[in-house]
């Protein structure tokens, strides 16, 4: 499968520490790159009784392959990356592209940018992005 790095794709990246290489974590592009060819990623976190997590955007079992349980995206740990790396680290086997998420779900991704606030001011800019794109297609919603 190829990757593209644009809104709306997923991919795989390491998360464990050293000793647990094979441990993966789910994230989003919620941007296209920008012109300096950053993108905007979100992580995906399963839901965990009495754990905290951000209801702005839930994603049930299903919604996405890798998605097996009850799961929050969270916006708290939204991070701007380079396409180049993560091009390179899919090609270098590092990470590995998984699927584009379907328009509904993606919906609810890009719209939670509204509602989340990352309080850096960086990533506040790419959300500002992801929201105005949102808000072209959907519209800006009630209120």
């Amino acid at each position: 499968m190829t990757f593209v790095t644009c809104k709306r794709a997923t991919l795989l990246i390491p998360s464990g520490p050293p000793a647990d290489p094979e441990r993966f974590h789910l994230f989003v592009l919620l941007t296209d790159p920008d012109p300096e060819g950053r993108v905007l990623l979100a992580s995906f976190s399963s839901i965990k009784p009495g754990m905290f997590h951000d209801p702005t955007c839930i994603v049930e079992p299903g919604e996405h392959p890798f998605v097996t349980r009850l799961t929050w995206v969270n916006y708290s740990h939204c991070r701007i990356e380079e396409a180049t790396k993560l091009l390179d680290g899919i090609n270098a086997g590092l990470s590995s592209s998984a699927k584009t998420l379907i328009s509904d779900c993606w919906h609810g991704f890009a719209g939670g940018c509204s509602k989340a606030s990352m309080r850096d001011p960086p990533i506040d800019a790419f959300t500002s992005i992801a929201r105005a794109e949102h808000y072209a297609v959907v519209g800006p919603g009630p209120g």
